[in-house]
């Protein structure tokens, strides 16, 4: 289950990065008021899209426009202390940690 952790941290650490890369590009990421998950996806799928667009024109990122991703908006949900996970998240999770 550690390797899993590991792995998932590292993965985790490399999409805030890419958020942070979106944010400071596009920086009415900042203040978008998002209801919905799919919002959310369309959001910054739109935006990936735009920063490839702009890659391919040549348009450079400068260094002060890349924000760190402070992480303040989304925070990792606390552990669940007493409650049994699911069996399928479980089975899923196992399998996972086995693969690395």
């Amino acid at each position: 289950m550690q390797a899993f952790n590991s792995a998932h941290n590292r993965q985790r650490v490399v999409i805030e990065g890419a958020f942070g890369l979106l944010k400071g590009r596009f920086r009415r990421l900042l203040h978008i008021d998002v209801l919905t998950i799919p919002q959310a996806v369309d959001n910054m799928l739109g935006a990936c899209v735009l920063h490839n667009i702009a890659q391919r024109a040549s348009d450079q990122l400068n260094d002060d426009e890349a924000l760190p991703d402070s992480g303040t908006d989304v925070s990792p949900p606390d552990p669940l202390q007493g409650h049994d996970t699911p069996a399928p998240a479980t089975a899923l999770r196992d399998a996972v940690a086995l693969s690395l």
